[in-house]
C-alpha cells in the first residue's frame, strides 16, 4: 500500500512539473512573440521617420515648396499605430520592467510623431530635426535596454547584442 502511494504521489509531482513546464513555455512564446511585434513595429515607426525626412530633403533639392511634413503625417500616424498595438501587448505579458520600457519607447515615438505632425507655425522643419536628434539618443539607449531585458527574460543571458 505505502508502494502504491507513493507510486501515485510520484506520478502526480510529475505531472504538476511538467504542466508547470508547458505554462513556463507558453509565456515565454507569448513574451516572445510580443516582443518581436514590438521591435518590428518600432523598426518600420524609425524607418518611416528617416524615409519622410529623405523625401522632405529631395523634395527641397528639387526647388519643390509645400508643407512636406503633412504629407508624411499619415505615414508616421499609420506606424505610430502600430507601436501602440504591440507595446499593450508588452505591457500584457510583462514582465513589469519590459513592459515600462515598452511604454518608454511609445512614448518616445509619440513625441517624435506629435513634433512631426504638428502645423508648421508651431513646429519648422529645423526644430524637428533638432528633436529628431534628441529623440535618437533617447530612443537607442531605451531600445538597447529593452533588447537586453527581452534577451534576459527569454533565456538568453549570453546572447550578444
Amino acid at each position: 500500500m505505502w508502494g502504491a502511494r507513493q507510486s501515485t504521489r510520484a506520478a502526480f509531482d510529475q505531472l504538476f512539473q511538467q504542466e508547470e513546464h508547458e505554462h513556463r513555455r507558453w509565456q515565454r512564446d507569448q513574451r516572445l512573440t510580443a516582443y518581436a511585434a514590438l521591435l518590428a513595429a518600432d523598426d518600420r515607426f524609425t524607418s518611416d521617420v528617416a524615409d519622410v525626412m529623405d523625401d522632405i530633403d529631395a523634395r527641397r533639392e528639387r526647388g519643390e515648396s509645400g508643407d512636406f511634413m503633412v504629407e508624411g503625417a499619415e505615414r508616421l500616424t499609420e506606424a505610430y499605430r502600430e507601436v501602440i498595438t504591440a507595446s499593450s501587448l508588452v505591457e500584457l505579458v510583462g514582465p513589469i520592467p519590459l513592459a515600462e520600457l515598452a511604454l518608454r519607447l511609445r512614448e518616445t515615438d509619440g513625441r517624435l510623431r506629435v513634433n512631426a505632425i504638428a502645423p508648421e507655425s508651431w513646429v519648422t522643419e529645423e526644430r524637428f530635426r533638432e528633436y529628431r536628434s534628441r529623440y535618437q539618443a533617447d530612443h537607442k539607449g531605451t531600445l538597447m535596454l529593452f533588447r537586453m531585458h527581452a534577451a534576459q527574460t527569454l533565456g538568453f543571458q549570453d546572447h550578444q547584442l
